[in-house]
């Protein structure tokens, strides 16, 4: 990043007319090392900003360009009747220097915040914003307030435009992302697969009820499962459609197990399938994945819900653990050294 010239100039000023002398050494010290010292203490913004003149400027200043500090935790973006409804989560000691963000940006629109403490970490805050309309500028200036990288972002998908949260979370990392689609349509596949490679996105959580392509949804997981190295796909219970039937992803009496074979043949190494349909993973299906999973010869690991078999078993194939408990209806096939590893929910 480069550092502000004008207070460079400001500074030189100073040092010109023997006004340097009488600054601190903090304030002497270069503009950029200065914003180092910042990123270590984001809580201390406002009370370094009443210190002197000079500091204000420099913490000003750094607040108006992109923040190299992750300070975004969580974001949870959903569209509403009016509009879109927008839900932060940062860290006690960073949300100073996101509403310090917030300010150089004008960000005029009222937000509300809900200091909010959690029995694993007591000290983390809340804000939630509302707008009634989607203007691209001010979801780009409010994006430029959250650092480089978000841990987590959940995205409600419906009226939102897609252009919109482009705009929000543009530059961003995101190390985890849920979407959560009432009924898939082809725009909103394309506008995640694009979201997922732009971002960078590790873990995938895909939860959903209709789909309206089921035809082509083998080949959106399997382009997926060359983005990402987690995800979790979770079916939801369908209105209209009968739990026993072998529904999975808009598609009734597909055999899946290819597409699941196929997918961590990609960057994909750990994939958790939850479905209100457990019939959809047949005998001859379940079969397949035991065959084939383990002699890929990669260390994977992989749940699925799975009702075909009658009783529990474990066997080992090829460093691969694999096991069926009937009280649970859980396919699962890990390799030995990740048997024990748990599944992250978002």
């Amino acid at each position: 990043q480069k550092f502000d010239t004008n207070l460079d100039a400001e500074l030189g000023k100073l040092e010109l007319n023997g006004g340097i002398h009488g600054l601190s050494p903090f304030e002497s010290l270069p503009g950029e090392l200065t914003w180092k010292i910042i990123e270590f203490v984001p809580d201390m913004v406002f009370n370094l900003r009443l210190t002197s003149k000079v500091i204000k400027s420099l913490i000003d200043s750094y607040a108006q360009y992109l923040p190299t500090v992750p300070l975004l935790n969580k974001i949870m973006i959903r569209s509403t009747s009016d509009g879109v409804e927008i839900w932060m989560t940062f860290p006690e000691g960073k949300s100073n220097l996101f509403e310090l963000c917030l300010k150089q940006r004008h960000i005029l629109h009222e937000m509300t915040r809900h200091p909010i403490r959690l029995s694993h970490n007591p000290h983390i805050n809340h804000y939630r914003l509302e707008l009634e309309s989607i203007p691209k500028e001010d979801f780009k200036r409010l994006g430029e307030c959250f650092g480089m990288r978000i841990e987590e972002a959940m995205i409600y998908s419906g009226n939102l435009k897609p252009i919109s949260v482009s705009s929000l979370l543009s530059g961003v990392k995101i190390e985890r992302l849920e979407v959560i689609v009432d009924e898939l349509n082809e725009e909103i596949a394309n506008q995640l697969l694009q979201t997922v490679e732009v971002h960078e996105v590790t873990h995938l959580t895909l939860r959903m009820q209709a789909i309206e392509f089921y035809d082509r949804v083998s080949s959106l997981l399997i382009k997926l499962s060359s983005l990402v190295q987690s995800m979790h796909i979770l079916q939801l219970e369908v209105e209209g459609i009968d739990c026993g039937r072998k529904y999975l992803l808009g598609g009734y009496d597909i055999d899946w197990s290819p597409t699941i074979v196929e997918m961590f043949k990609g960057k994909l190494n750990k994939l958790k399938i939850d479905s209100d349909y457990l019939g959809y993973l047949t005998l001859q299906g379940a079969n397949y994945l035991k065959e084939k999973l383990p002699n890929l010869g990669a260390e994977i690991w992989f749940e699925s819900n799975c009702n075909s078999y009658e009783h529990t078993f474990t066997h080992t194939v090829h460093d691969c653990i694999v096991e069926y408990e009937d009280n649970d209806f859980y396919l699962k096939i890990k390799h030995a050294s990740r048997v024990n590893e748990p599944f992250r929910e978002m």
